[in-house]
């Protein structure tokens, strides 16, 4: 199990960070905008560390992402094993 950050950059000058930050929640997932880097984190809740998840929810990411003028920059994970208190 491991919670899943995935990256996300602006590739328009007019990408709407607040817009995809509400629709990110909307969806039931936390978001961190560093607008100062130019990135903006999404974290998943725990999952089953697997290519298939990895895939599932970077796809859902990027189609929500391109409608507000963002694209994919990469993910990151840190598992959960000994972090009983990240699950809940």
């Amino acid at each position: 199990m491991a919670i899943v950050d995935f990256h996300f950059v602006p590739i328009k000058n007019t990408a709407n960070w607040s817009g995809f930050m509400s629709e990110i929640k909307d969806m039931g997932y936390k978001s961190e905008p560093y607008e100062d880097e130019g990135t903006l984190e999404i974290s998943t809740r725990p999952i089953a560390l697997s290519a298939e998840r990895i895939w599932f929810h970077e796809k859902q990411f990027t189609i929500v992402g391109e409608r507000y003028g963002f694209a994919p920059d990469g993910w990151g994970f840190f598992g959960i094993e000994n972090n009983r208190d990240l699950m809940s």
